[in-house]
């Protein structure tokens, strides 16, 4: 017999296809359940609000000011998984300082993301591989940007899964 709820998980992304092929792939774990599904920053934060979730994955292709705001919105009550094709320096940090707890890559859900949700209800960081990759480049490569900044902050507040101290 389970002694603990599943995380609640909210859907958020504009092509209804994957997110079908999310719903799936979550299903298939006993920990995991879907509570909502939303096309867009404004019904995912309404969403947010009326069912409450554990965990909020947000596809990061709406227009940048609108996710942005939305991933802000959303963290408030949420811990948000930002997703997209590839990760971009561009994308990445903006999402990561404006509280999304994690990210993975469209393209690897099926290899991180319930491991992703997992542990960022633990209260971590999870960034996959590639994103993982892209903070240590941008660390290495100056040591006063603002990516090394925010891995500073991320290494000051949060383990981050996946990476070792040394690395970051």
């Amino acid at each position: 017999m389970k002694a603990t709820r599943p995380i609640r998980i909210l859907l958020v992304d504009g092509h209804p296809k994957f997110l079908g092929a999310l719903r799936e792939l979550l299903e298939a774990d006993e920990d995991l359940r879907v509570v909502g599904e939303a096309s867009g920053g404004r019904d995912a934060v309404e969403q947010a609000t009326k069912l409450e979730p554990d965990v909020t994955l947000v596809d990061v292709s709406m227009p940048m000011l609108r996710y942005l705001y939305s991933m802000w919105r959303l963290g408030q009550n949420s811990q948000v998984i930002a997703l997209s094709l590839d990760p971009q320096e561009w994308l990445l940090f903006p999402v990561v300082a404006m509280g999304a707890r994690g990210y993975v890559s469209k393209t690897k859900v099926d290899l991180d993301l319930v491991r992703a949700i997992k542990t960022v209800t633990k209260g971590e960081l999870f960034l996959d591989r590639d994103a993982t990759k892209l903070f240590q480049q941008q660390s290495e490569s100056n040591t006063n940007n603002d990516a090394t900044r925010l891995v500073r902050l991320i290494r000051g507040c949060h383990r981050v899964a996946g990476m070792q101290e040394r690395s970051i």
